[in-house]
Formats: C-alpha cells, structure tokens, sequence
C-alpha cells in the first residue's frame, strides 16, 4: 500500500536516502580496501629501496 500524503512522501524519501547511503558506505569501503592494499605496496617498495 502506498500513501501520497506526507507521511507517504517521508518514507519514500527516506528509503531513497538509505538506497544511497548504501552505496555510499560500499563505495567508500572498497576504496579503503584498495588504499589499503596501495599503502601496503608502497611501503614493501620503499622498504626495498633503503
């Protein structure tokens, strides 16, 4: 059922917002991991350097 008065809209709006929140913590999770793994390698390349 859905609702087309202001509570209708607040919870569409809302489960939007989550949708994207969503992406967002994922997005920004896989970046962290590739970082990581970046810093990783760089650090094994300057440890064999000095």
């Amino acid at each position: 059922m859905e609702r087309n008065d202001e509570l209708g809209k607040l919870a569409k709006a809302f489960n939007n917002m989550r949708k994207h929140l969503h992406f967002v913590i994922t997005e920004v999770r896989d970046k962290a991991g590739s970082l990581a793994s970046s810093s990783e390698q760089l650090w094994m390349i300057n440890r064999t350097i000095f």
